[in-house]
């Protein structure tokens, strides 16, 4: 007799958990799904904050702009000039007599730089001053630690007195050389020395060519180097000397090659005088005039980085076919306003040409900003003070409103992006220790039922077997 079994066989445990925990897992694969496109969004608003906070740095930049000045020399021979934004334009005739120098003294012979040079055979110390022009003399002691060439020069140098010390060989003999530090007239230098030590300087033997006295000197040069009055132990082999320019007809004289109190706002570094001052002078035409150079580029960087901003904001909104990553973003919305606004609003009290526009600064209608620069070289030099006014002006406002997306409406929205993302993440962590719990269970669960099958069809094979052998013996 014949019976059908039970089961075929054992079942495919894990397919069957596959195709079960497929089920069990669409929760989860849902808040991956929520979690993946806020994590766009965080990242979306991060490019945003990058691109706004350059478009800020931008703006800010023009905060206190000003026209600048350029100035021109017909002869940078004679000298160069620089101008700062309070320089008057104007044209300056100028002639360079002289510039300025400082003078050098250099000392008599000696046989070599360790040579000593005072005499401390009577007594242990010695004293040397220094001074240039109406400065602090500088007091010098020479002991046995420091009595030589080379040691009274070190000694000149760290006392910081105002005058440089060298030794410069001579053929076979050294001589010990004073530049002063300062040029002009006034900046003589004078070298006093106390030999006996008794608190007295410019005594009869502190003058005279032997000992330390060699390096005394305190007087009044020739402009040949020969002197006019008082002694002195070194020769002089430059005079100290004021500048002298003429500016429009007008002598005038400084103590340094540097000048900055002639003409306003521009400074005049004198390179060489003027052979032919007397005779034949050279004149050199100094020409201040407006440079809207550095204008011009802080400008360029505003129009670059508003462009930049601009593109970030209509990537991430999208368009009619393309929807974006914070399309119908609110904050987003109000950025593009308030970047739309930037031309349109008034910068000044006047009824007309109070935009940006009147500076050249226009944007098209898909909100590219550019700058007609003819346009705002008219406007500068029609009013320059005006134009100077707008710029702070819009700078002042517009940084403002940036500075709240920068510092506040960005980081918010992007911070509670993140919180929502830590949420889910929770969730998900949730799902996904019950679902490893569930799996256990499935698997269990249908092991055993497997194993029962198993028993069965064997005991389905057993019977049949039986009922086989049965029939058999009663011939059926």
């Amino acid at each position: 007799m014949a019976t059908s079994g039970v089961s075929s066989g054992s079942i495919d445990v894990n397919t069957i958990v596959e195709q079960l925990m497929q089920i069990e897992r669409k929760p989860l694969t849902a808040l991956k799904t929520k979690e993946t496109a806020y994590q766009a969004k965080i990242s979306a608003y991060a490019t945003l904050l990058s691109s706004v906070s350059a478009l800020k740095s931008s703006v800010s930049a023009l905060k206190g702009v000003s026209v600048g000045k350029a100035v021109s020399v017909s002869d940078t021979a004679y000298l160069t000039a620089t101008a700062s934004s309070t320089a008057l334009k104007g044209t300056y005739a100028l002639n360079v007599k002289q510039i300025a120098k400082a003078q050098s003294l250099y000392s008599g012979t000696f046989a070599s730089a360790t040579e000593a040079v005072a005499d401390l055979s009577s007594v242990t110390t010695q004293k040397m001053k220094i001074q240039v022009g109406s400065g602090t003399a500088v007091e010098i002691t020479v002991d046995s630690s420091n009595n030589t060439l080379t040691g009274i020069r070190d000694a000149i140098n760290t006392a910081n007195a105002g005058v440089s010390a060298a030794i410069v060989q001579d053929g076979s003999v050294y001589r010990l050389t004073l530049s002063a530090s300062a040029t002009g007239a006034s900046s003589t230098i004078k070298v006093l020395v106390d030999e006996d030590n008794n608190g007295t300087y410019e005594e009869p033997a502190d003058q005279d060519a032997t000992g330390l006295s060699r390096l005394a000197s305190n007087a009044v040069f020739n402009a040949d180097n020969s002197i006019a009055s008082g002694y002195s132990q070194l020769s002089q082999s430059q005079g100290a000397q004021d500048a002298i320019i003429k500016i429009n007809g007008l002598e005038l004289s400084r103590a340094a090659n540097t000048i900055s109190d002639v003409i306003s706002g521009v400074t005049l570094n004198l390179v060489k005088g003027d052979p032919n001052y007397a005779t034949n002078p050279a004149t050199i035409t100094v020409a201040v005039s407006d440079d809207n150079t550095a204008l011009k580029n802080k400008l360029a960087g505003l129009v670059s980085a508003y462009n930049g901003t601009t593109s970030a904001v209509n990537s991430l909104r999208g368009n009619a076919k393309t929807k974006g990553v914070l399309a119908g973003d609110a904050t987003l919305l109000s950025l593009k306003n308030d970047l739309r606004s930037l031309t349109t609003k008034s910068y000044s009290a006047s009824a007309s040409d109070n935009t940006l526009a009147y500076l050249g600064l226009t944007h098209d209608k898909s909100g590219v900003l550019s700058i007609d620069t003819a346009k705002l070289d008219a406007a500068i030099a029609a009013d320059p003070d005006k134009v100077v006014s707008m710029i702070n002006a819009m700078a002042t406002d517009f940084e403002s409103r940036l500075a709240q997306y920068v510092n506040s409406y960005i980081p918010a929205r992007k911070d509670g992006y993140e919180s929502t993302v830590k949420t889910i993440q929770k969730q998900e962590l949730n799902i996904e220790s019950r679902l490893s719990v569930t799996e256990v269970a499935l698997r269990k669960k249908y092991s055993s039922l497997d194993s029962l099958l198993s028993q069965l069809q064997s005991t389905s094979t057993y019977l049949t077997q039986q009922m086989d052998k049965l029939s058999k013996a009663t011939g059926g």
